[in-house]
């Protein structure tokens, strides 16, 4: 074999390899491949589908923590292309996208918006009990410097709660209070200024929240290396959803 067919071998095994699927979401329609796991072990940064993927696996967490609670205090994920939904320019479609959620997240307490903006992952978490909103940022700026992550996320926030003033009545989730200031969350888990880990420490912030734990500045349970292995074992594990082979 001439060494530019072995070249071009070792590029269609990379693909393939890289396009794996190490666990389908399925019904969900969130997978989460080979890369990703990879991007995970490596501290590299991961894709809003991962997060997405982790989001089902705290719905089925929160599903047992909560087994025969009459009314828990559970958290309804919008999925991590919310933030461009939001951006559509046909406002109908977007108000559509904004409503069909809501409606799904009737039961819960908790929304949570995991939002990216120049390759960095925030959160915004709306408590439908209380009417709260906050956004936590695991970078946040100096003071005197614009947070343009926090923009982004009053921009979604203010087209949110349009929409549930324009609901009021039907079958969305019920509003405390629309106009309540979106509190930049202080007392938050940060990074590392040179690591790659906001979209883990979003994804910790989604966890505390559904195990019912108060979020600080450390994580509950470890650091980022520690959840990034959880990540990994949970997908690598899941008896339902992960890649199935002769073996098995």
């Amino acid at each position: 074999m001439s060494l530019m067919c072995y070249a071009f071998l070792c590029d269609d095994m990379c693909c393939v390899l890289y396009a794996l699927r190490m666990w389908d979401g399925q019904a969900h329609g969130v997978a989460v491949y080979f890369t990703d796991v990879k991007s995970l072990v490596r501290q590299t940064e991961i894709r809003g589908n991962v997060i997405d993927a982790y989001a089902v696996l705290l719905n089925d967490e929160q599903e047992r923590i909560n087994e025969g609670v009459d009314a828990a205090d559970k958290s309804y994920f919008f999925s991590s292309i919310c933030l461009d939904m939001m951006k559509n320019n046909n406002v109908r479609s977007r108000n559509r996208y904004v409503l069909d959620n809501l409606r799904a997240a009737k039961l819960f307490r908790f929304v949570h918006f995991p939002l990216c903006k120049d390759s960095h992952w925030t959160l915004v978490v709306y408590d439908t009990e209380d009417g709260s909103w906050k956004h936590f940022n695991s970078m946040r700026p100096r003071s005197g410097i614009v947070d343009v992550h926090y923009v982004e996320a009053l921009s979604l926030k203010n087209i949110v709660s349009e929409v549930q003033r324009q609901t009021i009545g039907n079958d969305a989730i019920d509003t405390q209070d629309c106009d309540t200031p979106l509190e930049s969350v202080a007392d938050c888990p940060q990074q590392r200024p040179e690591s790659l880990d906001c979209a883990i420490l979003v994804c910790a912030v989604m966890r505390q929240y559904v195990r019912h734990v108060e979020v600080r500045r450390s994580l509950h349970g470890g650091n980022c290396s520690v959840l990034r292995a959880i990540m990994v074992k949970s997908f690598v594990n899941d008896e339902v959803r992960r890649l199935k082979n002769d073996v098995d």
